[in-house]
């Protein structure tokens, strides 16, 4: 695992590339089951100017490619399950998604920070979790409204 600044790292302007919106992801999973109201499923990719938003909120973005090995998905799922709730947000205030435009097979970012793994290493998104979650450039607990 690797920590290292994020291609997606915020700037005084605001997103990188405009990419920014006035509404943000749900904290969800994807292709989850019947989840509360925070944890709707994603069953397609969220566009990213949706989950950049949930960064700029300090939620922490568990992406992969859509054709990634069962392996990756199944173990990305078990991290975002073991992810515990945010004290201060009453929910995981996290979002897992496929995201076709990914140039690798998966990766954890949070604002201005990212995690690479040449695997899903359990301990490493936890430990990144509790650094970086709640550390964006604005601090919103609020649960997003994407895609309803």
């Amino acid at each position: 695992s690797r920590e290292g600044t994020s291609k997606w790292a915020w700037t005084a302007a605001g997103a990188p590339s405009n990419t920014s919106r006035p509404r943000w992801s749900t904290s969800a999973r994807w292709n989850s089951a019947a989840q509360p109201r925070v944890c709707v499923t994603h069953t397609t990719a969220v566009p990213r100017g949706y989950w950049v938003y949930n960064m700029e909120h300090g939620a922490i973005v568990l992406l992969f490619r859509p054709e990634v090995d069962d392996e990756v998905i199944v173990g990305l799922r078990a991290a975002y399950e073991a992810i515990p709730t945010d004290p201060a947000c009453s929910h995981r205030r996290t979002v897992l998604t496929p995201d076709p435009l990914l140039d690798r097979p998966f990766v954890i970012v949070a604002a201005n920070v990212e995690l690479a793994c040449d695997q899903v290493d359990l301990e490493a998104i936890l430990s990144f979790t509790a650094a970086h979650r709640g550390h964006g450039p604005e601090n919103v607990c609020a649960d997003g409204s994407y895609p309803e």
